[in-house]
């Protein structure tokens, strides 16, 4: 129990002044538009229209979910938040791509290589997938993937990040299983 206890402190240590709450293995709605059944208990905090999850705290393993984003919005911003890459609700899914590499080397990746970008589902909806690895600025090889798509002319992305060494593949099965259970949860048109 001592080292649970430690290893949350640790979590919250690593988050900064993040405000955390615990997700249940059940059920859990995001946003407005989908839910999904996590098997596992995460930590969540959100700030505007992204909720990130994690187990292990955020440094060495992530699960961002970006939802609704409109014309003009960016999903990742960096230090310079005036500068960071704006979704357009005309984008293809390799232009999106190039939207999400380049908000995450303004949040300070390094050496970022995306790749196998294809079709994907998204609940119900037609959407794309790729993955990609970098290097932070504290020299941690991570590696990711992105499932997303354009619904109702906005913008939703499931983000997942880990070190490459233990974490990213630690609870990549449990990431997966998260993407495959997108339900939608209201009327849209």
């Amino acid at each position: 129990m001592r080292r649970a206890a430690s290893a949350f402190l640790l979590v919250i240590a690593l988050a900064g002044c993040a405000k955390y709450s615990l997700i249940q293995p059940s059920r859990t709605p995001v946003a407005d538009l989908y839910t999904v059944e996590p098997q596992i208990p995460w930590s969540s905090s959100s700030s505007g229209k992204t909720v990130s999850w994690t187990v292990d705290g955020p440094p060495l393993q992530e699960l961002r979910f970006i939802s609704g984003l409109e014309d003009g919005e960016a999903p990742l911003r960096g230090e310079d938040k005036e500068k960071s890459p704006k979704f357009r609700k005309a984008m293809t899914p390799s232009e999106v791509l190039e939207l999400v590499v380049d908000g995450l080397v303004g949040e300070g990746s390094q050496k970022l290589a995306a790749r196998n970008l294809k079709p994907a589902k998204f609940g119900m909806h037609p959407g794309f997938r790729f993955e990609f690895s970098f290097v932070t600025a504290s020299g941690l090889d991570k590696e990711g993937f992105v499932v997303g798509a354009i619904i109702q002319d906005k913008l939703y992305l499931i983000l997942y990040t880990g070190a490459r060494a233990h974490y990213f593949p630690k609870h990549k099965e449990h990431v997966e299983r998260i993407i495959e259970s997108i339900q939608m949860q209201k009327k849209e048109g």
